[in-house]
Formats: structure tokens, C-alpha cells, sequence
């Protein structure tokens, strides 16, 4: 299984929609277990270290 991770600039209504549509679906907010004051090298560290694929919408300030 396919294991996600949202970063906290994702809108809840796609986190929604993508539990809905797949209620078994292996995804974690960054939210709810780092916070949301956590910096970007931050966040991309913790879905590494969890295995995750990160989804988020910071074009500028993510890493490439």
C-alpha cells in the first residue's frame, strides 16, 4: 500500500475527497503529527523517516 503524507498547506477538502473515494487509504497529516509551525526540511524529513509520499502544495519553498 501506497503510504501518503499531506503537509499542512493542503486543503482539507482534497484530504477529504481522497479518504472518501479510498477509505483505506494510508495517509497521514503533517498537521496532526509534527504541527504546523514545522519548517519544510522539517516536514520532508519526517515523511522520509515514515516512508511516506509527501503531497503538498509548495512550489516555491520545497526542495526539488
Amino acid at each position: 500500500m501506497l503510504r501518503l503524507a499531506t503537509d499542512a498547506d493542503v486543503n482539507g477538502d482534497i484530504i477529504r475527497g481522497l479518504i472518501r473515494r479510498c477509505s483505506e487509504l494510508d495517509l497521514l497529516r503533517s498537521l496532526d503529527e509534527i504541527g504546523g509551525d514545522a519548517k519544510d526540511p522539517e516536514v520532508l524529513e519526517w515523511a522520509a523517516l515514515e516512508s511516506r509520499v509527501l503531497i503538498s502544495n509548495d512550489r516555491r519553498t520545497m526542495d526539488k
